[in-house]
């Protein structure tokens, strides 16, 4: 099945159409018409982290001692 891709006002959709939309979109971005959407996967999942003994010692008594 061959389709052509057009816009929805039936223009056909060429290279130097999509130079233009890529290029509406990019000056959109630079005004800051879009925000990012941060991607809730780009951090994996977050594990609490094991110290080692001596660490996790140093870390308590630095705690306590700000108290």
């Amino acid at each position: 099945m061959d389709r052509i891709e057009t816009l929805d006002d039936g223009t056909p959709i060429t290279d130097a159409v999509a130079d233009v939309l890529v290029a509406d979109v990019y000056a959109a971005l630079d005004r800051g018409a879009y925000r990012a959407i941060p991607n809730p996967h780009s951090q994996r999942s977050a594990k609490p982290r094991k110290l080692d003994p001596q660490a996790r010692a140093a870390l308590q008594a630095a705690l306590d001692a700000a108290e």
